[in-house]
């Protein structure tokens, strides 16, 4: 590949081109942003041929200057491009933590873009014109909704954990069951949080059982806190044993300087086994039974931003407040508007009209039926080519929550004489508004559980595009 090397021109040689002028005045480039992007664009082809794997036009042609030009217009349009974009969710997982998690609802767009858009009481009291409270916003409506003394949010659940272990037991025991000791994804691990806090982990039972002996026995002068980690995005079946919160709670109580703690991950508000969907404990009822503070996520059953909610007893919640840690994973006012807007229509009981996380889960297959009708018509009207069929199916709920949960569904199989699935698939993820499915059986699945009326209507016009692109 040297003889291709050699010839490769130089960047003063291109920028004396025609070619370079024009790409900088078509893409408003100053002459060093145009030169770094070409630059680029030479190392890259240059690489290409040392490793024997260019098959583009020889690097002393007009084709080749053509060629380069062509890539750094496209480097130069990424460039000015957004790289976080809209998705549309057709795969039905609910919770996905690779598409952002849950959804926020429009009246809590709106709250957000009030308050982003001006200036906002984010720090300041209004009645009394004098310095406020951040933590104040959302913390009067965690703590009616949960019954707890007092709350406040970080950033998220993970740093919750944190912050709780680092401000409360930092040097002294923590005791946690061996078979809690989860891994929370993105290879983070409880144990390995607990020991960048500081706190000494005491794992006491099994795998697979732990008794409120275990505890009992693990008990010493330097147990700070006894800590259950919710089993939120894995479930243990069979020969299996954990003690439930009021026991360890009451055994807590027993010690001085104690404190119980629950990790409860996913954290619902929301009670989903009424409608026979898990077994996610509420976090009132949770507290009710003894804990002296809890931790969960915003972002998921809650259906609100990330965050990470702690509330409890407030003399404890008020150490957590004055810790320097406090500060480094306080959130902005844009989560706390969101937030805010979730937990209030919680408290007017519109969270299954106006929170698309619970609305998506407790949605009928009656409702999706009837969706899943409307899109096979909207398929068939699109002419030869297209077929579809309803079959059932289950959905997801994701993002580390409710793991041994499946929705039943209806699902949309959809094929093309001329394309494989994985064809719609890529045209689909690599269109202006990037579209996931799942595939099966050289089919695309499209669950509408996770797409709304106006997002079904944009499928269709892109599967129409791309038959129409043949």
């Amino acid at each position: 590949m040297n003889h291709l090397l050699r010839h490769i021109p130089s960047i003063h040689e291109l920028q004396q081109t025609n070619q370079f002028h024009t790409f900088l005045h078509h893409h408003n480039l100053s002459m060093e942003r145009g030169t770094d992007l070409l630059k680029k664009v030479i190392s890259i082809c240059r690489a290409s041929m040392l490793n024997k794997e260019w098959n583009g036009p020889h690097p002393s042609s007009r084709d080749f200057i053509d060629e380069v030009f062509g890539q750094t217009g496209v480097l130069a349009r990424k460039s000015h491009s957004m790289s976080l974009r809209r998705i549309i969710n057709a795969t039905g997982t609910i919770l996905h933590t690779n598409l952002g998690r849950a959804r926020l609802g429009q009246e809590t767009m709106n709250h957000i873009m009030g308050i982003s858009c001006h200036y906002s009481n984010l720090e300041y009291d209004i009645d009394e014109g004098v310095r406020g409270s951040r933590h104040s916003h959302a913390e009067n409506l965690i703590c009616e909704l949960t019954g707890a003394e007092a709350a406040m949010v970080v950033n998220n659940n993970a740093a919750a954990v944190f912050l709780i272990l680092t401000a409360l037991a930092k040097q002294k025991e923590v005791i946690v069951s061996r078979g809690e000791l989860v891994e929370i994804g993105g290879s983070f691990r409880i144990s390995s949080i607990m020991e960048e806090s500081g706190a000494l982990l005491h794992e006491v039972g099994t795998t697979n059982k732990t008794h409120l002996r275990d505890y009992d026995e693990a008990m010493s002068d330097e147990t700070r806190m006894i800590m259950k980690v919710h089993q939120s995005n894995f479930v243990m079946k069979g020969f299996t044993a954990s003690v439930p919160t009021e026991e360890l709670a009451g055994l807590s109580r027993l010690h001085s300087n104690v404190h119980y703690y629950e990790d409860l991950g996913s954290g619902a508000l929301y009670d989903f086994t009424r409608l026979g969907i898990g077994d996610e404990p509420l976090v009132k009822s949770v507290l009710d039974k003894g804990a002296d503070l809890v931790s969960f996520s915003g972002d998921k059953l809650l259906g609100g931003p990330q965050a990470g909610i702690i509330a409890g007893q407030k003399d404890l919640i008020d150490q957590l407040k004055k810790h320097q840690l406090a500060r480094v994973l306080r959130v902005d006012k844009m989560t706390l508007a969101a937030l805010e807007m979730t937990l209030l229509h919680y408290r007017k009981g519109e969270e299954q009209e106006k929170n698309p996380t619970i609305r998506a889960i407790t949605r009928t297959k009656e409702e999706i039926l009837h969706q899943s009708r409307k899109f096979v018509e909207g398929v068939q009207e699109l002419g030869n080519g297209y077929s579809s069929t309803i079959v059932e199916g289950q959905s997801q709920i994701g993002g580390g929550t409710m793991p041994d949960v499946e929705l039943n569904t209806y699902i949309v199989a959809v094929s093309h004489s001329l394309f494989s699935s994985q064809d719609i698939h890529e045209k689909l993820r690599k269109g202006t508004t990037s579209i996931l499915t799942r595939i099966q059986d050289n089919v695309a699945l499209f669950d509408l559980r996770t797409v709304s009326m106006d997002e079904q209507r944009e499928i269709l016009h892109v599967l129409k595009s791309i038959q129409g692109a043949d």
